[in-house]
């Protein structure tokens, strides 16, 4: 298992071939340690709507 912090909330959870992506704000976010188009996910997680974790949620979403 591999857990990965993108900064603020946002954190990559692997194991084996799925990746668990969860409140993905790295589009402005001073801390990120990624970019939204570096980053997929086999499922996205947000543990609540507030823009902060939102962030590039639909974006990704729509490329994986």
């Amino acid at each position: 298992m591999d857990i990965r912090w993108l900064g603020q909330s946002a954190f990559t959870i692997t194991e084996g071939a799925t990746t668990l992506l969860i409140d993905p704000f790295l589009t402005g976010n001073p801390k990120g340690a990624a970019t939204a188009e570096e980053v997929g996910a086999d499922v996205i997680a947000l543990t609540h709507g507030h823009p902060d974790h939102l962030g590039d949620t639909v974006d990704i979403a729509k490329r994986t």
